[in-house]
């Protein structure tokens, strides 16, 4: 395992905007490497991505940014080319074993480590993470590169169950989730803001069934105040709501500690996503000590079993109408659920996900050495 008293030598490949990896949910893989980078004396850590790392003292090469223009896809070719150089680089010259692509878009991220793999496969240990179910066999590019890795890193239970249903014969690890607790959790008798919405503004947030649900509460409850706390990704939704003179404010991205201010404000969070792998949002408005309703489906039906979570046919406005409706007039029983959910989700830590990883990255990584000496 290398040297004597040297440490095992890992690098992360990141491909995100740094505009995306504030603080606000959400990125398994960079709390990981955060924690590796602050705390663990057993690795070393080289990190590729962009340039908002430098101020973490993480290792960084690559200054290009993704943007939204015609030059998108040239620069993420380049990217390709420059972090497959950069990878081979760190193995030959850094003597880095184990690489570990993943983040936000793991299967962008997994082409350079695949590219490594098979240009250098007795040299290195590969890893990927992913952190969102697999939903479609049609993803061959992506199962393939999962494929070729020594294992996978899968965020839950819902995720590994996803990438053994498309048939991916690789050791799968399930770390699971932790929360970042803010340094004081605010505490306010007034409760100005009915409800809370922490989520990017999409389809498969749920954003379109939350102007369909809240017309109903409208109806019912004319004075009902909303906030939604997220990037605005799909403005024809916030068109949406303004045409339909809803009551909601869309304050878009929010810096993390403040978003425990409106938490601490709001009566209930609603939650209405389609598609999540463990919605960490949740879990902190949980800790905020506030109800949540969501639909009854995976993530929430299995990882958050046994709180008070409030859990609705699925896609149903109606019903879920209702619930908000009955909460907000139901004074004891958003205390009671809110009681309920702050208590359940202390075992949310990410010391323990990161016990999880690290026991995943050296079993891993022995395995493949002992192969390699066999042969």
């Amino acid at each position: 395992m290398g040297e004597k008293n040297d440490k095992v030598r890992v690098a992360f490949l990141f491909y995100v905007d740094p505009n995306l990896v504030k603080f606000t949910g959400g990125g398994l893989a960079k709390y990981i490497v955060f924690h590796l980078l602050s705390r663990d004396n057993y690795f070393k850590v080289y990190v590729i991505t962009t340039n908002y790392f430098r101020s973490k003292g993480c290792y960084e090469l690559l200054p290009i940014k993704i943007l939204n223009t015609r030059r998108a896809i040239i620069n993420f070719i380049l990217w390709i080319i420059a972090s497959t150089y950069l990878l081979i680089k760190l193995v030959k010259k850094y003597r880095v074993r184990i690489l570990v692509g993943g983040g936000p878009s793991s299967p962008v991220t997994l082409v350079p480590v695949y590219l490594v793999k098979r240009i250098m496969s007795r040299n290195v240990t590969t890893l990927s993470f992913c952190q969102l179910p697999i939903l479609s066999k049609r993803q061959k590019i992506y199962a393939q590169m999962l494929k070729s890795m020594d294992a996978i890193i899968a965020s839950t239970s819902i995720v590994k169950r996803s990438i053994i249903k498309v048939r991916i014969r690789k050791p799968i690890f399930v770390t699971g989730y932790g929360i970042l607790k803010p340094s004081k959790i605010p505490s306010t008798e007034v409760k100005d803001l009915d409800c809370v919405v922490l989520g990017r503004v999409t389809r498969e947030k749920g954003s379109l069934d939350l102007i369909k649900i809240l017309e109903i509460v409208k109806r019912m409850k004319p004075d009902v105040k909303c906030v939604v706390i997220g990037e605005v990704l799909d403005e024809n939704i916030v068109s949406l709501a303004k045409r339909s003179h809803l009551p909601i404010t869309f304050l878009g991205f929010v810096e993390h500690e403040k978003i425990w201010e409106y938490l601490a404000r709001s009566k209930i969070m609603i939650y209405p996503s389609r598609y999540d792998s463990f919605a960490i949002a949740v879990a902190e408005a949980m800790m905020a000590g506030l109800p949540v309703i969501t639909w009854n489906i995976p993530p929430f039906n299995e990882e958050y079993k046994g709180s008070g979570i409030v859990l609705v046919k699925p896609f149903n406005h109606e019903a879920f109408a209702k619930e908000i409706i009955n909460l907000l007039d139901d004074n004891e029983k958003r205390k009671t659920l809110g009681a309920k959910n702050k208590d359940f989700v202390k075992k949310f830590s990410w010391g323990n996900v990161y016990k999880r990883f690290k026991r995943a990255v050296l079993a891993t990584y022995l395995k493949h050495h002992r192969e390699d000496d066999a042969r």
